[in-house]
């Protein structure tokens, strides 16, 4: 019996949509440079925990994925790297357990160069990985890859429209969790309506006539609280 396995980068998918394409855009340059499959680890969204609680999205996208197997994910995923070792100051980190096996988890959410130079045949790939330079090399293949598998319906293509045929601004205002999860709250606290006002003046001040596109998860609330003086579109 071949007992023999192919080589593979498994990335732990967790958060939102730009979470999991920051997760899937590193894991892919890895597979790629060491000529591995990319698989996706999606246990998270079955795990309950003091977070907000998010759906697999890059199923929009038309992605050469394949989800990884409970029995892979074992193989690679060190029993070691639980909370406490989450919690160890990065230097520490990447002496015990950075690069040098299978698991390696995000040392800080600083870009990490290591990550781009490791050559292990099965990678086990879990963070974040928030910086375009862990796929600046690929970014061709990247956007081709980030298409829809669908195209927009009516609303949504002339919003799409609107957007191009103008100088757009996207203003985002999150505030969902961050207000009602004391944990979300406590760790990235919320903007307030001075800094979504110095945000506009500064971009008045740089292109001569914005359009400003606001996203919310609390749509209702951004109508009431936060004036601009500019053309506004409440995306709701």
């Amino acid at each position: 019996m071949n007992t023999k396995h192919d080589n593979k980068v498994i990335a732990r998918l967790t958060g939102g949509l730009g979470n999991q394409m920051f997760q899937y855009a590193a894991a892919r340059r890895i597979a790629l440079k060491n000529s591995s499959d990319l698989k996706i680890d999606l246990s998270w969204f079955e795990e309950k925990g003091e977070w907000t609680p998010r759906n697999y999205e890059l199923g929009l996208f038309r992605l050469p994925v394949k989800i990884a197997t409970a029995q892979e994910i074992h193989r690679l995923k060190s029993c070691r790297q639980n909370p406490l070792f989450r919690r160890l100051p990065g230097f520490l980190k990447s002496r015990i357990f950075h690069t040098n096996q299978s698991h390696i988890i995000e040392k800080s959410f600083a870009f990490d160069p290591a990550i781009l130079t490791v050559s292990k045949s099965d990678i086990y790939l879990d963070g974040y990985w928030q910086s375009y330079k862990y796929f600046q090399d690929i970014d061709d293949v990247i956007r081709n890859e980030f298409c829809l598998k669908h195209t927009l319906d009516h609303s949504a293509q002339l919003l799409a429209d609107r957007i191009k045929s103008c100088d757009s601004v996207s203003l985002h205002v999150r505030r969902g969790d961050y207000v009602t999860l004391p944990s979300a709250n406590s760790c990235h606290g919320l903007c307030s309506i001075p800094y979504y006002q110095k945000a506009v003046s500064l971009i008045k001040e740089r292109i001569t006539e914005p359009y400003f596109f606001i996203f919310s998860d609390d749509i209702e609330w951004v109508k009431q609280n936060l004036c601009v003086d500019a053309p506004t579109i409440y995306v709701e």
